[in-house]
């Protein structure tokens, strides 16, 4: 058989080289072109999944707002507004009731009056029990100050069971606040409408929400209502489509306002926090 003697290589093991070298070419930009093929389709259904998934979060977190907006515009309306004393407020205590065990994302309702007075109505959680010194079996409290004798104002929590049954009720004359100083008090006093504010730390609980408030009828008291970032914050961890996923809103200027584990983050268990999120920590500070 005949040689190429400038190649040094028979001619049909160089033809059976070249085949097999093409073959392997094509099997490799074959197997490129089924990777890449496979991340476009991959990246395309995470794009979905994504969209999906923050349209969802968008759709929940209106649905919260429309219900604190309403919360506000119907108790604005109501007589709560024009009360004088605890007694004639606590007349309202099962409508409030009611709508803290339908909405429980709403930290509290409360009602600021031009005289000082002040009436907040909150669900009992395990969360916020030890910052109110709750008994175990409360499930509901009303914070209350009364200023009718404007030089020893009646400073007192009440808490009640699930049947709104008084449990107790303890004088906390180091209860110091006065609503008319409160921001969301001056906003709501200052425009005919809903007022929005926030984030800021409740002074209660210390949790950072969102206030919504308005003037009542008579301009006498403001009403008002928080969704605090805890809540916001569940809405996430119910929405999370993996156990591996990370979900987190933050606003335009980058300050976080709700994160999936918002318990775990401001508890500073940051071992299970990824460290994205570790790093808006600083936005905590508002």
């Amino acid at each position: 058989m005949q040689r190429d003697s400038s190649q040094g290589m028979p001619l049909h093991v160089y033809i059976i080289a070249v085949a097999s070298f093409a073959v392997i070419l094509s099997g490799g930009f074959l197997s490129y072109y089924v990777f890449e093929k496979n991340k476009e389709e991959a990246t395309s259904r995470i794009n979905h999944d994504v969209k999906h998934l923050a349209g969802d979060v968008q759709r929940n977190l209106e649905s919260m707002y429309v219900v604190a907006e309403k919360t506000v515009e119907s108790f604005s309306r109501s007589s709560i507004g024009e009360r004088t004393t605890l007694s004639e407020r606590l007349e309202s205590i099962d409508a409030l009731r009611l709508l803290a065990d339908v909405n429980p994302f709403l930290d509290s309702i409360f009602v600021g009056y031009e005289n000082g007075d002040y009436m907040v109505f909150r669900r009992v959680d395990d969360f916020n029990r030890g910052k109110i010194r709750a008994t175990k079996d409360t499930a509901y409290a009303v914070q209350s100050i009364e200023r009718a004798d404007s030089d020893n104002p009646k400073r007192q929590f009440l808490f009640f069971d699930k049947e709104l049954r008084l449990i107790q009720a303890v004088n906390r004359p180091d209860y110091k606040f006065d609503p008319r100083e409160r921001a969301w008090y001056k906003a709501a006093k200052e425009q005919p409408g809903l007022a929005k504010f926030g984030p800021f730390a409740s002074s209660t609980t210390q949790e950072w929400a969102i206030a919504f408030s308005k003037r009542s009828v008579k301009g006498r008291a403001v009403v008002a209502t928080l969704i605090t970032f805890s809540s916001l914050s569940n809405v996430l961890k119910n929405a999370r489509p993996t156990d591996s996923s990370e979900i987190a809103i933050l606003n335009p200027s980058g300050a976080l306002y709700a994160y999936h584990r918002w318990n775990d983050l401001v508890s500073g268990n940051l071992s299970v926090v990824a460290p994205a999120i570790q790093d808006t920590q600083t936005s905590l500070s508002y």
